[in-house]
């Protein structure tokens, strides 16, 4: 249950038809060879802008490569395959046995995964911590619920709930609900 709503759905189609635009004329100046970009849903109506250009493009792997990211759930005789990148930079080598017969596949890691996985390896494991991470305000009252009901269910363990960027400019919404309902996150 999303609770979409008329009016979410008609903001995304006009975004989708504003960024549409703006990279035709984009295109249209600057006449680009390749379009890389990471990939959170809004790419494609352009790729199937620069596929008509004559333009390569790839996506940078955006989300985990499940079978709940919409993102990355293809099949091989989908209608839109003009709405697909060429190529598909992953982040490893997880499911991309899936994806090698839609896109042409590059595992090229990620860098940010890579330093912070450095940077925390030695961290004592401790088996009383959970992480939820946000989707975003589609999900965020429903992760926000689950985070408080572990809480109050686990009370020994440590929640943490990791906030998407555009969050962070209202979290602290989010955190006096959290504070209001006697919850330790």
């Amino acid at each position: 249950d999303l609770n979409w709503s008329i009016d979410k759905l008609y903001q995304i189609l006009l975004h989708q038809i504003v960024f549409a635009f703006i990279v035709r004329i984009i295109i249209s100046f600057k006449k680009p060879k390749i379009i890389i970009y990471d990939d959170n849903g809004y790419m494609r109506s352009i790729n199937k802008i620069a596929h008509k250009n004559n333009i390569l493009t790839i996506d940078y792997q955006h989300a985990l490569l499940s079978e709940f990211s919409v993102i990355y759930k293809h099949h091989l005789n989908c209608p839109y395959k003009d709405y697909r990148p060429d190529y598909f930079m992953s982040w490893g080598s997880f499911k991309i046995d899936t994806y090698k017969n839609l896109y042409k596949c590059l595992i090229v890691g990620n860098p940010l995964f890579e330093k912070m996985f450095e940077e925390n390896k030695r961290i004592k494991k401790n088996d009383n911590i959970l992480s939820i991470i946000s989707d975003g305000h589609l999900t965020r009252e429903n992760l926000s619920s689950l985070a408080i009901s572990l809480a109050r269910e686990f009370p020994d363990f440590i929640i943490y709930y990791k906030l998407r960027f555009e969050e962070y400019a209202n979290f602290r919404n989010l955190s006096l609900y959290l504070i209001i309902s006697g919850n330790p996150i």
